[in-house]
């Protein structure tokens, strides 16, 4: 993926460009508090050409982080 978009909810609340690399890439955005039956979604916008055709993978998604 090269761009992604994070949305809360349903509202979008953060634009995400990542590094044409294979490795981990951290990004950060501001605190949320999330209650019981909220969503967190991502629409990605742009990827990396591929010499097999168009497509996208995630291999991993970590979400970190509690108060």
């Amino acid at each position: 993926m090269k761009r992604v978009r994070l949305y809360y909810n349903g509202k979008a609340f953060c634009d995400v460009a990542f590094a044409d690399s294979r490795r981990w890439q951290r990004l950060s955005f501001p605190d949320i508090l999330v209650h019981s039956g909220d969503s967190m979604t991502m629409e990605i916008l742009e990827i990396y050409p591929g010499e097999n055709g168009a497509g996208a993978a995630i291999t991993e998604l970590v979400l970190q982080g509690a108060h």
